[in-house]
């Protein structure tokens, strides 16, 4: 895959190996950070350079709390004890729900990494807060969005390692977002705290 970025009207070609354009999750306008490997090549006395990308993120990923937020999330599903403190961060508002689901069926669900999810939700203001007293998405409360979309079957989800492949199930049935398990465990420890 053949990338130009630009930057301060300064522009580079950089070549992406191991990845088609359709598994290429980014777009145009995203700031990105890149972790590149740069190649001198020598051809009738011309010096020029080659940039090949080894990883790519968006700029604006805070990674330290995405693996803070995966942590928190892996402790709630393991059934661990969280400080109940924690809990309006992360139990999410039926508008939660419909702002993630609504993204994903209008993209026909997601099959890139988690965190790019989370990134395109928030960065994109497609994400935003209902009224004071609503705490902003985080990593560990789209995860629990997801889990519980997945758990009342609005939707799959397939960990692919490095990528998620989350599929929209096409139903008119409404849910009761209160009854997945998530949300009551969620909302037991909230009372009882």
């Amino acid at each position: 895959l053949k990338l130009m970025f630009s930057k301060n009207n300064i522009c580079v070609n950089a070549m992406l190996f191991r990845m088609s354009v359709n598994e290429f999750e980014y777009m145009v306008g995203d700031t990105l950070d890149l972790a590149v490997k740069l190649d001198k090549n020598e051809y009738r006395g011309i010096i020029s350079v080659s940039i090949f990308i080894d990883d790519i993120k968006y700029s604006s990923l805070d990674e330290e709390d995405v693996i803070r937020q995966n942590k928190l999330y892996e402790s709630i599903v393991r059934g661990e004890h969280i400080d109940c403190n924690i809990i309006p961060k992360i139990i999410p508002s039926r508008e939660d729900f419909v702002q993630v689901y609504s993204y994903l069926k209008r993209n026909n669900g997601w099959a890139f990494k988690l965190e790019n999810l989370f990134v395109r939700l928030v960065q994109k203001d497609i994400f935003s807060k209902n009224n004071e007293e609503d705490e902003s998405l985080n990593f560990c409360k789209l995860r629990v969005v997801l889990n519980a979309l997945e758990s009342l079957e609005v939707i799959n989800i397939y960990d692919q390692g490095d990528k998620y492949n989350v599929i929209v199930n096409h139903t008119n049935k409404k849910v009761d977002l209160e009854s997945a398990f998530i949300i009551k465990l969620l909302k037991t420890c909230q009372k009882s705290g």
